[in-house]
């Protein structure tokens, strides 16, 4: 009697692994599809990945609230946009694109209550988009004589929920252990804050 309830046990537990593991698999899924033809901007990028949620996440609507580029020399990379519901406890949603072989890779549900709740950004109404952004720092920088960057990362923060959008760009020197930090308002185009740091 106590072999079978051991077993009965056993096996239990092995449908709940095997319940758990089918969920945690289902939260993402592969796409693994091209990027249209010249679609380089953030706004282009996010117009291709809103296709994708709306197709895939019917039940509730998201919004774009957070990008992140982690780019080469010739601003090419992994992005990850991160989408949310705008609710008291939002479902959070991230899809991750390859500009570096043009491919748009897979959409992940994050899951609800999420600590990575990015908020919302109104990219639709910004006139400084990711390329402009880019120039606008690297000009900047340039006054510093031994302004030299091998990668790129590029961020869109929401600060005071709506109240403060921006880019922040960091261009990084791998071999000077330094990096160049700016954030640019993307309504107007104006250098925010701007830093040198060694790290």
């Amino acid at each position: 009697m106590v072999f079978k309830i051991k077993n009965f046990f056993k096996v239990l537990l092995f449908i709940v692994c095997l319940f758990l593991l089918s969920s945690c698999t289902r939260t993402e899924i592969v796409i693994n599809e091209d990027i249209p033809e010249n679609t380089m901007t953030a706004k282009e990028l996010v117009t291709v990945a809103d296709s994708y949620i709306k197709k895939h996440y019917k039940k509730e609507k998201y919004y774009i609230g957070k990008i992140i580029m982690k780019l080469d020399q010739s601003f090419k990379g992994k992005i990850v946009l991160t989408y949310s519901t705008l609710t008291k406890s939002p479902h959070i949603i991230e899809v991750s694109l390859d500009t570096t072989i043009k491919k748009i890779l897979t959409t992940r549900y994050v899951g609800k209550d999420s600590k990575i709740d990015p908020g919302f950004i109104n990219i639709n109404k910004w006139k400084i988009d990711i390329d402009e952004a880019i120039n606008l720092g690297l000009k900047f920088f340039e006054i510093y004589p031994d302004f030299k960057y091998d990668s790129v990362l590029v961020k869109t923060s929401n600060y005071f929920r709506g109240d403060m959008e921006v880019w922040d760009i960091e261009f990084h020197n791998i071999e000077k252990n330094m990096k160049y930090e700016c954030s640019i308002n993307p309504y107007d185009g104006n250098i925010l804050y701007n830093k040198k740091i060694y790290f």
